[in-house]
C-alpha cells in the first residue's frame, strides 16, 4: 500500500484576507494532499463579543488540528504557519506531534515568515531586540 499524504493545514497570518490561500490550496489539492486553511477568531468581526486573543487562536487551531488526527485512525498533519500563525501555532500545538506507538498526530511546522517564539511567550516578546548582538550599531534613517 503506498503512503498516503499528510493533511496540510495553513494558519493564516493576522491580516491575511480569508480566502487569500484558495490558489494554493487548489494547487495542492491537485496533487492528491488534504489542504485546509483555518479562519482565526481573530481575525473575524465578533461584535458584541470582545475582540479575540491568541489564546482563542490557538485554542480554535487545537480544536481543528485535534479533530484532524483523530480522523481516519490518525491522520498526520503539517502545519504551514504564515506570519502571526507562528506564534498561534507555538502556543496552539504542544503535545499534539507523533508519538511512539500512537498513531496521527502533527508531523512538522513549517514557519513561513513567521515569528517562532517559545511556548508561552508572545509575539512582542519575541521579537524583542535588546542584546542581540547583531544589533550592535544605531543607524539613522533615511528620508
Amino acid at each position: 500500500m503506498a503512503p498516503t499524504n499528510p493533511t496540510l493545514l495553513i494558519i493564516p497570518g493576522s491580516f491575511s484576507k480569508y480566502g487569500a490561500y484558495d490558489p494554493f490550496l487548489a494547487l495542492l489539492r491537485e496533487r492528491n494532499f488534504t489542504a485546509l486553511a483555518v479562519a482565526l477568531p481573530s481575525t473575524q468581526k465578533r461584535y458584541p463579543l470582545p475582540p479575540a486573543t491568541l489564546q482563542d487562536d490557538a485554542a480554535h487551531v487545537r480544536g481543528v488540528v485535534g479533530s484532524l488526527i483523530a480522523e481516519g485512525d490518525g491522520t498526520e498533519v503539517v502545519v504551514l504557519a504564515h506570519s502571526y500563525g507562528g506564534t498561534v501555532a507555538a502556543e496552539a500545538l504542544a503535545g499534539l506531534g507523533i508519538e511512539e506507538g500512537k498513531r496521527g498526530g502533527v508531523k512538522k511546522v513549517v514557519y513561513l515568515t513567521a515569528v517562532v517564539p517559545k511556548v508561552g511567550e508572545t509575539q512582542i516578546q519575541a521579537m524583542r531586540m535588546e542584546g542581540n548582538p547583531l544589533l550592535t550599531e544605531t543607524v539613522s534613517p533615511i528620508y
